[in-house]
């Protein structure tokens, strides 16, 4: 796979679309730990791709 960047691109756009959702269902009901995790780890992930594209993207 030679051409990363819109595999980068659509990995962070959905993980943070993913954290949105989540957060917006911690918010509008009752949650558990599980949910919170979640939200962090999309959270993560999504920040992850984020800084990797803009490094990339820097470098060129």
């Amino acid at each position: 796979m030679q051409n990363r960047k819109a595999f980068r691109i659509i990995l962070a756009a959905a993980c943070l679309i993913f954290a949105v959702v989540k957060a917006y269902d911690i918010i509008s009901r009752d949650f558990e730990w599980i949910d919170v995790f979640f939200l962090g780890a999309f959270l993560f992930f999504g920040a992850m791709y984020l800084m990797v594209y803009l490094k990339e993207k820097k470098k060129k």
